[in-house]
């Protein structure tokens, strides 16, 4: 497709430019070569080495290639001001299936010219890693044609919000802004089904109310309709107004897609619950700090834990709306680290019986609720009050005694087993002490000193007592 010159009576005034820009891309092991509008971009046998925040790479040269028409009395300069769209639109193509931000940073040339550069006459190909995603390429640059300012922006949003990831070099220096760079995404899902949606409602509403009428009054049809009509805007507001939130929305999509289960769920209450602290602002001060050292204080505590969870969710999202198969694996491997539910989490402390896959296997590997040591360790430094130690300890003693700690899962019982070191049973005291000394030992840990792990439990204001001593006293030394 070519945008057609402007015209002045009869008289053209406009001219045909062709701009050409060069990029150096981290993602090496890649094969290019599509066309977008009047943009074309293919990868090139030259590689270079290229200095990113957190080291240097091996990078991959990238042309593109684009025609435009500027005002007779532009410069060829102008050309890349009217094909920034394109440029912008393909860089988001290839960031959304390598996952890596591919930016106008990347680039190392440019250049703007009346004269006229050949096409590349090839097939539309995307090769990464070995892996073909042609038929994937295809099928979302058919799905941006025809939708393309929802496309676009979806896509565009995950790239930015992967490239402030990616900048904040393990400070969480642009945590908040990606958080809501990602959230963007899934409202922009939930607005966008926001018709759909009151369609249903209002469709089940009639329905409710036509059967309520038949079953309980001797009214003609006409009559029903006219009570229907009477009384639907007060029962409007009541049924459907007020329950239409942003939550019902994202879940409604995501049920749509079968992306929803109680894990998903929990996922989204707790994320809407941290959007609304950035979006809205709170008081950021904070007295304790943990490794990495925050630049300014932090609006999402969290960010950490949930901002990988999003990335993976979100590029879920967009490629099941694409319908294509991009990101299912990743997605599936990091639902494994979704808290459950604290209905679930409460209900298993409880004794309920419904738990039958909960093994002392699956609480190191994992299981349908997702209740392993990791989930029960992070719903305890979430929630210590109602997750208490006590009730940690007498739900799981038998799971926590009979567990053999292997270098597979010392990470996640070594954090289990600080916060079990001060419980008052003898038995899950000793074998929590000797959990630990025999992690730091074998240095199964997960943290870069296992002296964090105190850091973190005491910036989340449960710092363990007999931990903190074994500390203090140097008594690891002795191990």
């Amino acid at each position: 497709m070519i945008y057609l010159s402007k015209y002045k009576g009869s008289e053209l005034v406009s001219k045909k430019v062709f701009v050409k820009k060069v990029y150096a891309y981290q993602f090496d092991s890649i094969e290019i070569n599509f066309r977008y509008k009047n943009s074309q971009v293919y990868t090139t046998e030259k590689f270079t080495t290229v200095a990113y925040s957190n080291g240097t790479f091996k990078a991959r040269e990238i042309e593109m290639v684009s025609m435009c028409y500027v005002e007779d009395y532009d410069s060829a300069t102008e050309g890349v001001r009217y094909c920034r769209s394109e440029i912008l639109i393909i860089q988001d193509i290839i960031s959304f299936f390598t996952g890596i931000p591919f930016t106008v940073y990347n680039e190392i040339s440019s250049s703007c010219s009346i004269e006229e550069i050949c096409w590349q006459e090839k097939p539309t190909n995307l090769v990464i890693e070995g892996e073909s995603y042609t038929d994937q390429l295809n099928k979302l640059l058919q799905k941006i044609y025809t939708e393309q300012e929802l496309i676009g922006s979806l896509l565009d949003r995950w790239r930015k919000a992967n490239y402030l990831k990616d900048e904040s070099c393990d400070a969480n220096l642009y945590h908040d802004e990606a958080i809501l760079s990602y959230f963007h995404i899934i409202k922009l899902f939930a607005e966008n089904n926001s018709h759909e949606i009151k369609n249903k409602l209002d469709v089940e509403m009639n329905s409710l109310l036509s059967d309520y009428y038949n079953r309980n009054f001797f009214f003609s049809a006409n009559q029903i309709n006219s009570k229907i009509g009477s009384i639907k805007e007060v029962l409007y507001e009541i049924l459907i107004g007020k329950e239409l939130t942003l939550s019902y929305k994202i879940k409604y999509f995501l049920e749509s897609y079968n992306l929803l289960d109680p894990n998903v769920n929990y996922f989204i209450d707790s994320m809407i619950k941290i959007r609304n602290a950035i979006a809205h602002g709170r008081i950021t001060y904070q007295e304790k700090h943990i490794w990495p050292i925050p630049p300014f204080f932090c609006l999402a505590r969290d960010s950490y834990d949930v901002l990988e969870l999003l990335q993976l969710l979100t590029g879920r999202m967009i490629s099941c709306y694409i319908d294509i198969s991009c990101w299912v694996k990743e997605w599936e491997e990091a639902k494994m680290f979704l808290l459950p539910s604290e209905e679930n989490f409460n209900s298993f402390l409880k004794g309920n019986c419904q738990f039958v896959d909960i093994t002392k296997e699956s609480l190191c590997t994992g299981n349908s609720q997702n209740i392993t040591w990791a989930t029960i360790f992070n719903h305890y430094v979430k929630n210590p009050r109602k997750f208490s130690v006590e009730r940690i300890a007498v739900s799981f003693k038998e799971f926590f005694l009979n567990t053999e700690i292997t270098e597979e899962n010392g990470a996640d019982l070594f954090n289990v087993s600080v916060i079990l070191c001060d419980h008052d049973d003898d038995s899950i005291r000793e074998k929590a002490i000797s959990n630990i000394k025999k992690i730091i030992k074998e240095q199964w840990f997960s943290w870069s000193n296992f002296k964090d792990l105190y850091r973190y439990l005491d910036y989340n204001n449960v710092a363990p007592t007999w931990y903190k001593e074994y500390l203090e006293n140097g008594l690891y030394r002795d191990i």
